[in-house]
């Protein structure tokens, strides 16, 4: 049996190379996202330039339902890798991508720069930070509900190693769980360290960016001390 057990709060589909690397480590792996979402309706506002999508999730929601636009003059921003990958379903072009996603600092000033004046169009859900949008005046952005998300509050056996895939999920995990005091954290990038940090847990690693892949390097280095 297993000695040593991490959790992560993504659902095994989404971790599969994480799955396949633990058991060749003979690590136990809980797999589990603790929230889960539901569709709203919504309608788009009138004057503006740029549409923001924060997430993959974001789009998919977002052009679940019919809006019947017109998108020939408008620009599309996303928040990373995988949210530009869930955008190439729908759109020709992708129009911003951010150099380093994991590090919201470095986004924030990065994306207003590219903004310059335009107006932007936030979609997201009810728990959506908006830290993208910190530099900008309330004027130049509009935000617009496309899904909700709700928390999945559910008892998680004691691990060694707990990864966080965003600030939602550490709300919803600290809602009915506690972290063991001798346990490690890794954070999915900087939004879910602030969180982690808003509630006195700090983590050993963040991620910079989407990828599973980064977190394996960072995973197989440390097993291998």
């Amino acid at each position: 049996m297993p000695d040593f057990s991490i959790f992560i709060s993504r659902n095994q589909e989404d971790v599969q190379e994480l799955r396949n690397w633990s058991d060749s480590q003979n690590l136990e792996l809980i797999s589990k996202s603790l929230i889960q979402f539901e569709s709203v309706s919504f309608e788009i506002p009138e004057n503006w330039d740029v549409i923001f999508f924060p997430s993959p999730r974001a789009v998919d929601f977002f052009f679940r339902q019919p809006t019947n636009l017109n998108f020939s003059n408008k620009k599309f921003a996303s928040a990373g890798k995988g949210t530009v990958l869930a955008l190439q379903k729908w759109v020709e072009k992708v129009d911003f991508v951010p150099k380093n996603s994991g590090k919201i600092n470095e986004v924030q000033h990065e994306f207003a720069e590219w903004l310059q004046g335009r107006k932007v169009l936030f979609v997201g859900s009810n728990q959506s930070k908006k830290s993208i949008l910190t530099n900008l005046p309330s004027s130049q952005y509009e935000f617009v509900q496309v899904y909700y998300t709700k928390f999945k509050l559910e008892e998680i056996a004691p691990c060694q190693l707990y990864i966080f895939s965003s600030p939602s999920n550490v709300k919803s995990f600290l809602t009915r769980n506690q972290l063991p005091t001798s346990s490690k954290v890794i954070s999915w990038g900087q939004s879910t360290t602030n969180e982690l940090k808003k509630n006195g847990i700090n983590p050993i690693f963040e991620l910079k960016s989407s990828e599973l892949s980064e977190l394996i390097q960072f995973l197989s280095e440390s097993f291998n001390d």
